[in-house]
């Protein structure tokens, strides 16, 4: 049992997808990070056909996780920029400007919590 109380942080990218080199596992297509080890496989082939959806679910993963940091920092800087908004809404009167520019910002945070694996 783990006991430290840190949390465990994910393997650093960038992550690639790549060709299984395992004669065991000619069906799949691997998820690796920095060290070419595979953090997952995903099946490529199904029933002895090709399964395009297995490689493209796999570059979509590595998309994603490649983008995360910045996303996030993108998704934090527009939050922020509507909380401005939602102040300056509020100093000229225009509530319902202002009401909109709460809620973005609301579902901009929430999002973030949800990205960070926060409780929303």
């Amino acid at each position: 049992m783990n006991t430290n109380t840190q949390k465990t942080q994910h393997t650093p990218g960038p992550w690639r997808v790549e060709r299984s080199p395992l004669p065991s596992l000619p069906s799949h297509v691997g998820i690796s990070g920095g060290d070419h080890i595979w953090l997952a496989a995903v099946v490529a082939r199904l029933n002895g056909q090709k399964y395009p959806e297995g490689e493209a679910n796999a570059a979509f993963i590595v998309r994603a996780c490649n983008n995360h940091e910045a996303l996030v920092a993108a998704l934090r800087s527009c939050s922020e920029a509507l909380d401005e908004a939602k102040r300056f809404a509020d100093s000229k009167g225009s509530l319902e400007l202002a009401a909109f520019c709460a809620s973005e910002a609301e579902q901009a945070r929430a999002a973030l919590a949800a990205a960070k694996g926060e409780d929303v």
